[in-house]
């Protein structure tokens, strides 16, 4: 009985430390590429420039631009006045290989805003 007695308590402490774990792990917030990425051993973050993105990363394997017209207020001798403003916006995508997952970078007006990670590569 001491034996079994034993074996259940030493068991139940493993499903105990188990599930602590679990929880742990559980309220760790998953990996993100939003705000930034590595690109082999350099790390790419919102804020920086095409020309430094594509220096730490080299040419993007697509890209796709658009421009957008924004209205804008500005106050001019006392009056407000509203004109329109062009915003160019970037997508580049890298396709690092099979073993790796896609990024997709948003850029606006040349600076890195945003990164999306989608399925493994096609490389």
């Amino acid at each position: 009985m001491r034996d079994l007695r034993r074996s259940f308590t030493s068991s139940s402490k493993r499903v105990v430390a188990s599930l602590a774990l679990l929880a742990v792990l559980g309220a760790v917030p998953a990996a993100r590429a939003e705000g930034g990425f590595r690109c082999g051993s350099r790390i790419v973050r919102n804020g920086e420039t095409e020309d430094d993105v594509a220096g730490k990363c080299g040419d993007p394997d697509a890209v796709r631009t658009w421009t957008e017209t924004q209205t804008e207020a500005v106050w001019e001798n006392g009056r407000k006045i509203e004109r329109s403003v062009p915003i160019e916006y970037a997508e580049w995508k890298y396709d690092f290989g099979r073993d790796r997952l896609l990024r997709f970078l948003t850029f606006v007006q040349g600076r890195l805003t945003s990164v999306r990670t989608g399925e493994y590569g096609r490389k």
